[in-house]
């Protein structure tokens, strides 16, 4: 019988095991959930589509990017009140109207659903 063959084999079965339960159980390295927050989908009010990139702010004290899918969290935050600012870039402006105010409670992410922008290019004249 060979060894130190079969000693590789059996390090390199126990090793397989701790890595396939470990990662059913939360024990590999994965980032954390956001537990207390904000989230949504930056949307092109015209196509539909989600627009990636978009500076998504909460009270102007925390700022993320929205995915390549428009999707965004902004994760971490105290229970309160904020003002969604949202900058999608030179090429598109937010639709006009009020600025969103999104309650956060403690433990819960609130989805604030679409956040809608519009392409430039499809703003109606100016008079």
């Amino acid at each position: 019988m060979n060894r130190p063959r079969t000693l590789i084999t059996v390090v390199t079965l126990i090793v397989l095991v701790a890595v396939v339960l470990g990662a059913g159980c939360g024990g590999g390295g994965g980032a954390p959930a956001i537990r207390t927050g904000i989230t949504g989908v930056i949307v092109d009010v015209t196509s539909g589509l989600g627009i990636g990139g978009v500076v998504v702010t909460a009270g102007g004290l925390t700022a993320t990017s929205a995915d390549r899918d428009g999707r965004f969290t902004l994760g971490n935050l105290a229970p309160g009140n904020y003002s969604l600012v949202v900058q999608p870039g030179p090429r598109f402006v937010p639709v006009p109207g009020p600025i969103p105010r999104v309650a956060v409670v403690q433990n819960q992410l609130t989805n604030v659903g679409n956040v809608l922008v519009i392409d430039r290019a499809n703003l109606p004249p100016q008079p």
